[in-house]
């Protein structure tokens, strides 16, 4: 009898090792939700009165420009009343009216008329105010926080960003300006972002962005969601 029990212990000490949760994978298998990134409306609201004004702004603008889905039809910058948009997203963000490349512009407009403070930069360059955030993050200081993608999950009102630079990541920033870009948070759920961006092809889009089981962004992002497989590699917090 006693030598049954500790036989059937064994046993069962043996199962028990034998077993293991299966490992999840890095990302949810599943089609991007169309319908869901052609909203007019967002599925969770933002955290804050501040976050909520950047979504709202965003979200306004992207309506201006045909609420694209993609950044292959609507409204384009050489098309009828929209190079004074560009021009206006330019003269918020520096105080200057410009035709350039304008995606930064359009970011910092977002920024300024949904109330940011002084510590974000009036500036059309997405790397300077990367680079702000990341200086932001190391002295504990400002509204505005460069992130890892591995250690934080984006919420409505953050940015993401990337580079569309070779050799370009979290801990090696070149001081010069980069070419890269940043997009705004404006919808969350699980397995995606949603994200508004300025001068996707001459217009503003809304695009979706991968995310893995603890909602922190994909890199690289799936060939079908990125074509260009561009370098993500930081989210900006917003902290007001």
């Amino acid at each position: 009898m006693h030598r049954s029990l500790i036989g059937i212990a064994v046993l069962l000490a043996l199962a028990g090792c034998s077993y293991r949760e299966a490992a999840r994978p890095p990302v949810r298998s599943a089609a991007v939700p169309v319908v869901w990134l052609r909203s007019e409306t967002t599925s969770r609201a933002a955290e804050t009165s501040f976050r909520r004004k950047v979504v709202e702004i965003a979200m306004a603008e992207w309506r201006r420009w045909g609420a694209q889905a993609t950044h292959r039809n609507g409204p384009k910058q050489n098309h009828a009343g929209y190079a004074e948009w560009v021009a206006h997203y330019w003269k918020i963000a520096t105080g200057r009216e410009s035709r350039a490349a304008w995606s930064g512009a359009f970011v910092s407009y977002v920024m300024k008329e949904a109330g940011a403070d002084s510590s974000w930069p009036g500036t059309g360059s997405h790397a300077h105010y990367i680079k702000i955030a990341t200086q932001n993050r190391a002295r504990r200081s400002g509204h505005f926080w460069a992130r890892r993608l591995t250690e934080y999950s984006p919420r409505p009102g953050d940015l993401v960003c990337n580079a569309l630079e070779g050799g370009i990541d979290f801990d090696n920033q070149p001081d010069r300006s980069y070419a890269s870009h940043c997009d705004i948070v404006v919808d969350v759920r699980d397995g995606w972002i949603a994200v508004v961006g300025g001068n996707l092809s001459n217009s503003v889009a809304k695009r979706a962005l991968m995310t893995d089981f603890d909602g922190r962004l994909v890199n690289p992002q799936p060939r079908a969601f990125d074509p260009a497989v561009r370098n993500w590699f930081v989210v900006i917090e917003t902290r007001l």
